[in-house]
């Protein structure tokens, strides 16, 4: 049971602030080793796989943004950041992310990024 203080909120003992500065530190060391511009990616290549994870690897588009969430359209084309840019289609998406995924990563990692892809992304293609 959590503990509270005297207004109610919960107080965070230290293994659990332990577990959660450990979790962060390995989300941290996830992204860096999957990093597609170091694996020779293009920037649009790492912004799809910063958005897929929820990672800012410092790409920005013409006008400074970060590309933050994913959606993939009926007709397969992909919309960033709740329909405000229009990215590509997501079959070429598919296909380059079979391939980073597939060449790129182990197992632990290509599970960890699926398990990530279908939290993050919405995909109206199979709704």
């Amino acid at each position: 049971m959590a503990k509270r203080d005297i207004e109610g909120n919960n107080i965070e003992t230290f293994e659990e602030r332990d577990t959660r500065v450990t979790n962060q530190l390995d989300f941290s060391e996830f992204a860096e080793r999957i990093n597609p511009k170091r694996l020779n990616f293009s920037p649009k290549m790492t912004a799809l796989v910063g958005a897929i994870i929820g990672f800012d690897y410092g790409v920005k588009d013409v006008r400074g943004n970060t590309l933050r969430s994913i959606a993939i359209t009926s007709d397969g084309f992909i919309m960033g950041n709740g329909s405000q840019s229009l990215i590509g289609s997501a079959s070429d998406m598919d296909a380059n992310l079979l391939q980073f995924t597939t060449f790129c990563l182990n197992r632990a990692d290509r599970k960890r990024f699926t398990a990530l892809y279908s939290k993050r992304v919405t995909d109206y293609r199979y709704f």
